[in-house]
């Protein structure tokens, strides 16, 4: 019942990375995947790298093999398991045109049996930043941020891919900063979550009957705190619970909670442990072994921290100090598998790329 360290990139033999990693498990086939930009010739290689384990470490340059266009920035990956006949993993990415610079399209590398490629969007409007994908009720979704709005993928099994302008639901707000998503299962909804122009939180949803709604969860909580980075939400299955956690402009790490309604914590005033780096981007997830949620960022000391719960609270925890390992230079991703084993995944000061695991 212990934090451990695995340096992949030593055991694998792959590429350095250069930006923050996306990880995500694959319960089914019971193995892990972790995608990042390589790192070379002092800047990024423009290559998706997969790090993928089935009982040992493997690396795939997933670009080369798919004939894919280089990438700019960061990769976000998911697995999309309901695919009727099969399944199928996806790298989900802003392309980026050698000489030119970012081509404000979404791209896609994604593979059941082989490696393919498909350009999602023709870039207008242009894509921005990094479009976040996910899988939830039988249907892979992305969300990205164009000029002043959302902008929605949805995969319809009948009809392809279909791009929806979510402008008429942002009441008055444009995003600032990219945004990220999450499903609920036992509500059957989906949660669009992005910081506004008047740095508030707000959320995006969307239930079983269709059509999104607005929702300020900063003024939905009676919160005073002003965000300033990134947030990012799970939900609580069967917990009935929803919680996002964002860096704000106090230098705090704040949590938004629903649990019928909406409250709001400053975790690190409340709980202690070490303020988060002023570009955080925390990552969470729930350990249903235990019941424990758990949330990851990076602090202002450059260390791996959680905060963790349990039926008694909020705990601090200095995942750096407990294995030993360097200073991360990237934000973390975090994923539980079916062994009941944790999983953090970081970029280290070297440009490894570390897993942080913890065994029950």
């Amino acid at each position: 019942m212990t934090w451990f360290s695995n340096d992949l990139t030593v055991r694998t033999g792959a590429p350095p990375a250069i930006f923050s990693p996306s990880a995500y498990a694959f319960p089914r086939q019971k193995t892990q995947h972790i995608l990042y930009q390589g790192f070379g010739a002092g800047a990024g290689d423009g290559h998706v790298h997969e790090l993928w384990w089935d009982g040992h470490w493997h690396h795939n340059d997933l670009t080369s093999q798919s004939d894919a266009p280089p990438i700019s920035g960061e990769p976000c990956g998911y697995v999309y398991e309901d695919q009727p006949g099969g399944w199928t993993q996806h790298a989900i990415y802003q392309g980026l045109t050698p000489g030119v610079g970012p081509d404000g399209r979404v791209q896609e590398i994604w593979w059941g049996d082989g490696k393919n490629h498909h350009q999602l969007t023709s870039g207008q409007p242009p894509l921005v930043d990094r479009p976040f994908g996910y899988s939830f009720e039988v249907g892979q979704h992305i969300v990205y941020r164009a000029n002043n709005t959302l902008r929605f993928l949805d995969m319809e099994e009948d009809f392809g891919w279909l791009n929806s302008d979510l402008t008429p639901y942002l009441a008055g707000t444009h995003p600032s900063l990219p945004p990220t998503a999450y499903g609920f299962t036992s509500q059957r909804t989906h949660h669009l979550l992005y910081t506004g122009s008047d740095e508030h939180v707000h959320e995006l949803w969307k239930g079983p009957s269709g059509g999104f709604h607005h929702n300020d969860l900063t003024a939905s909580s009676k919160s005073s705190a002003r965000a300033a980075g990134v947030p990012v939400g799970f939900a609580n299955d069967p917990g009935n619970r929803q919680v996002v956690s964002y860096v704000a402009t106090d230098g705090h790490l704040h949590q938004l909670t629903w649990d019928g309604s909406w409250h709001e914590q400053d975790l690190t005033s409340t709980v202690g442990g070490v303020a988060p780096s002023s570009g955080a981007v925390p990552t969470g997830y729930l350990y249903p072994s235990e019941g424990t949620l758990h949330v990851n960022y990076v602090g202002v000391d450059d260390h791996i921290h959680e905060y963790w719960q349990d039926g008694t609270g909020w705990h601090p925890n200095d995942l750096t100090t407990a294995t030993g390992v360097l200073a991360s230079r990237s934000n973390p991703a975090a994923y539980v598998m079916p062994d009941n084993t944790q999983h953090v995944v970081f970029v280290d000061d070297n440009r490894h790329v570390m897993e942080l695991y913890w065994l029950p």
